[in-house]
């Protein structure tokens, strides 16, 4: 299975660490590579902002981490600046 988490800046509000926003199921053989194609849409980078009573977008540097397992070993991270 293929993974993908997605750090905020969480300088507006206090988010967790990490949250999965996307997996793919999927088979490979050992020694094997495949290509898989996982997309976050801007909206799934929101949160609600109780005080506005909005969702929000945080401008800032988030952490992409993609790999078969939540461990921190096993990602390929990069990062995005919006």
């Amino acid at each position: 299975m293929a993974q993908l988490y997605v750090s905020s800046p969480g300088k507006a509000a206090e988010r967790p660490a990490r949250l999965l926003k996307g997996f793919q199921r999927l088979t490979i053989a050992p020694g094997a590579t495949r290509t898989v194609r996982l997309s976050v849409r801007l909206d799934d980078l929101r949160w609600w902002n109780p005080e506005t009573r909005t969702l929000c977008l945080e401008g800032g540097c988030y952490l992409f981490r993609i790999g078969g397992s939540s461990a921190s070993d096993d990602l390929i991270s990069s990062e995005i600046t919006l």
